[in-house]
């Protein structure tokens, strides 16, 4: 499991249509290298190693990969990283995971950022995709989504959007300019294994499920038994803690996830991650959470 610190921004940004932010921030690097199953699979505890790092202008250094042996059968350990940052409420702010100085792109996640406007609007032409899809999730007010092939939709609090571009797409998002808005942005690439996927573009508000035995509201936004369909095989879902306490959610293996809390604290992987801090995973069969009452965290995966 691999804790990495944060990178915060500022500059225009075309792939969002947002600015970003750049200032202070700060790195810490945990690597644990699991014995038997580890901490993922809640079979037996991981052992921690601790590594501090620089600056952002000093990335963390690189994980080096290592083979262990289980059950007969050779795995690449368990990881995670964590990136947070601070959002500038003043007029637009973007929390930007990756890219960053420290971490590349999450392949095949090429992108992952939080927006938050105050009723500044956002002066930004619209941004291209290809061979890409592109979810995004409201959080907080009202966001106009507008692209080239003329769709145009107001998106209210909890709705999602999915624009699936085979061929080059631009679209933009301008919110509300009279109020304060809040989304999530995911960029998933098309594996070049890949069929044709269908151009198009996917629009539902998220149902609101009832709560669940483990005290957990779960809201599937894109993948199966949700409202809007993924060609990359993309999954994403909102859970909300109604009571404190552990959830687990299955993953697999041949998938890479982000966790990224929204509001509250949350524990991933064993590991305390707090709202503005997202969680990067992969090499596991499950994802484990656990939620003071109140916390949300946003968890989106996708085939490797």
């Amino acid at each position: 499991m691999t804790l990495l610190g944060p990178t915060f921004e500022r500059r225009g940004d075309p792939r969002n249509g947002s600015h970003r932010f750049k200032g202070p921030s700060v790195h810490a690097l945990l690597s644990a290298r699991p014995l038997g199953r580890g901490n993922f699979e809640s079979r037996g505890p991981g052992r921690v190693e601790t590594i501090s790092s620089g600056t952002a202008s000093q990335p963390c250094p690189p994980i080096e990969g290592r083979t262990i042996s289980v059950a007969g059968r050779e795995e690449r350990p368990r990881e995670l990283r964590v990136a947070s940052s601070r959002i500038d409420l003043e007029d637009v702010s973007g929390r930007v995971l990756f890219p960053s100085p420290a971490q590349g792109p999450w392949i095949p996640f090429v992108r992952f950022a939080e927006t938050v406007t105050t009723g500044g609007g956002i002066d930004a032409e619209g941004h291209p995709h290809r061979r890409e899809e592109v979810v995004n999730y409201v959080l907080e007010g009202r966001v106009e989504y507008e692209d080239n092939a003329g769709c145009r939709s107001v998106l209210e609090t909890g709705t999602v959007a999915l624009l699936t571009a085979r061929e080059q797409a631009r679209h933009n998002l301008n919110p509300d300019p009279s109020s304060r808005a809040r989304w999530v942005s995911a960029i998933v690439r098309f594996s070049p294994t890949a069929g044709e996927a269908p151009h198009r573009v996917q629009i539902a508000r998220g149902p609101i499920p009832p709560r669940g035995s483990d005290g957990v509201i779960e809201r599937r936004l894109v993948g199966p038994r949700a409202p809007v369909a993924s060609s990359a095989g993309l999954e994403c879902m909102d859970i909300e803690f109604r009571l404190p306490g552990p959830c687990v959610r299955p993953m697999g293996r041949d998938r890479r996830a982000v966790a990224y809390v929204l509001d509250g604290a949350a524990r991933i992987g064993g590991q305390p991650v707090e709202a503005g801090a997202g969680a990067l995973i992969e090499n596991t069969n499950e994802v484990s959470l656990e939620g003071a009452s109140g916390t949300r965290v946003f968890l989106t995966s996708a085939p490797r």
